[in-house]
């Protein structure tokens, strides 16, 4: 039996054109034509949708997709965010899309924003329809 998403959230790939496939339709299906970016939450998945076509207007200069940061080398704690934005005017922002936070994710704000004093991290909830940023 497979293993289910502890808060309920949906794994989602994200195609070329901006389309957005259940991960969990397409393995019940057996579909395996599907390309795209996999992401860990329906959420995350629009989100990445909204950034590209912010790129696609010209707002933002690149997009990378689960960008890992080593936060500590002995013992090795690492931390995924869901995107590093580098926008036209230079400035860049690590935006994380969330729908619970954890302990151990707040932990690994503090690392990082020690680790990386520069960087601008970047909550995003879900209300509604919406996106809502808030700096972590």
């Amino acid at each position: 039996m497979k293993k289910k998403h502890k808060y309920g959230a949906k794994q989602v790939i994200v195609t070329e054109d901006l389309t957005i496939f259940e991960v969990e339709q397409l393995e019940k299906f057996n579909i395996t034509d599907v390309k795209g970016i996999k992401f860990d939450s329906k959420s995350e998945g629009q989100y990445y949708q909204k950034l590209k076509r912010m790129e696609q207007r010209g707002e933002i200069k690149s997009i990378q997709p689960q960008p890992t940061f080593v936060l500590q080398d002995k013992p090795k704690i690492k931390y995924s965010a869901d995107f590093l934005v580098e926008y036209i005017d230079g400035r860049t922002a690590i935006y994380d899309v969330k729908g619970v936070e954890t302990t151990a994710f707040r932990l690994k704000v503090r690392l990082f924003k020690a680790k990386f004093p520069d960087l601008k991290l970047i909550l995003v909830k879900k209300q509604g329809s919406r996106f809502v940023e808030v700096p972590a």
